[in-house]
């Protein structure tokens, strides 16, 4: 038969403790990159844009940090533009990555 080790509430919060601790430290891999959000193919929202390198009808060049991220199609507007996020709608023929 097998032994039951009985651990006391004490040592259970500690470690609970220490989990939490450890997921609220460690910083997450993906938090400086751009996030992508697409709307079928009329509609593209970046969160974690630098800048707006080209813009036309028919194609959009954006930075996104350690690359640029480029929108080929027509018909191109951009909706919503803040300090770090852009929303660009229109019909996106191709997503480029460079």
């Amino acid at each position: 038969m097998s032994k039951k080790i009985k651990l006391s509430k004490r040592r259970v919060k500690e470690k609970f403790k220490l989990f939490g601790a450890a997921m609220q430290l460690s910083s997450d891999p993906f938090s400086k990159l751009a996030q992508i959000n697409l709307k079928g193919n009329r509609e593209m929202i970046i969160d974690g844009c630098y800048g707006i390198i080209e813009y036309s009808d028919c194609l959009i060049s954006i930075n996104i940090g350690n690359s640029t991220l480029k929108l080929m199609g027509f018909d191109f507007t951009i909706s919503d533009y803040s300090e770090s996020n852009i929303t660009v709608k229109g019909v996106i023929k191709s997503i480029e990555f460079c």
